[in-house]
This record gives C-alpha cells, sequence and structure tokens, in this order.
C-alpha cells in the first residue's frame, strides 16, 4: 500500500481511508463529495459523531487505503 496525494486522486466517496494531515497526523477518516462546498467535498473523521465536531477539511494531502483485517 502506498500513500495517494489527493492532487493525483481521492478515495470514492463515503468509504473510509487512512488520511494524513500536519495537524491530526494520521486518522480514520472517510472523504464525502459534496460540491456546494468550495473544496468540491469534505473529510470527516470516523470519530466524529456530532456535526459540530471539527473536520479535517484543507488539511488532508494524502490517503491510503485501510489495510485487510486480520483473520
Amino acid at each position: 500500500m502506498k500513500w495517494i496525494n489527493i492532487k493525483d486522486q481521492l478515495p470514492d466517496d463515503d468509504r473510509e481511508v487512512l488520511a494524513y494531515s500536519k495537524e491530526y497526523g494520521i486518522t480514520v477518516g472517510a472523504y464525502y463529495d459534496d460540491r456546494s462546498l468550495d473544496g468540491g467535498g469534505e473529510w470527516i473523521p470516523s470519530y466524529c459523531d456530532d456535526a459540530d465536531e471539527p473536520r479535517i477539511n484543507g488539511q488532508v494531502t494524502h490517503w491510503m487505503e485501510l489495510p485487510k483485517y486480520p483473520e
């Protein structure tokens, strides 16, 4: 698995991935495509269960598929 720059490709809509940002480090989150937003979408960390919690928009630079679960 390799890190993918968001300038090269975004993950599928609403799919959990590893997301990297300088402020938050590595976190599990999902990208939600929303053309009504300036950036075209928003990154929401998986721990975010409240609409008032912070998003990681504009800060994610890279993402990677989650590894497979252990057997």
